[in-house]
Parts: structure tokens; sequence; C-alpha cells
């Protein structure tokens, strides 16, 4: 069985969770990202750590789609 990852993203509130969903749909940069959360929560993270979740929300949208 697969271990659950866990992302500092998930943590955002909602609303600002989904807008950054909608960010990597639309193919922002990672670094855009990064400075939207900055500019909407008190919480930091890394360029690398957007990268590690858009992977993951990725993979999950393929799966779903098969």
């Amino acid at each position: 069985m697969e271990r659950k990852r866990h992302f500092k993203i998930e943590k955002l509130p909602p609303d600002i969770k989904s807008q950054v969903d909608e960010m990597i749909a639309a193919n922002f940069t990672y670094d855009e990202i990064v400075d939207f959360i900055s500019s909407e929560s008190d919480m930091t993270v890394s360029p690398m750590a957007v990268c590690r979740y858009a992977k993951s929300l990725r993979q999950s949208i393929q799966t779903l789609r098969m």
C-alpha cells in the first residue's frame, strides 16, 4: 500500500487551496504560486513544495480520468 503524502499546501484555507489548484491547471509558474500563497496567507512554501504538490495533483487527476 502506498503511503499518503502530506503537503503543506493542503493546510491552506479551502478558498486559497482551490485557487492554487486552478493556478496549477492554468500553468502558472511555481514562483507565481509561491508569491500568491505568501500574499494570501501567513504560510510560506518553497517552489519545490509547490512542484511536489502539483505533481501529486496531476497524478490524481490522471488516475480519475482512467
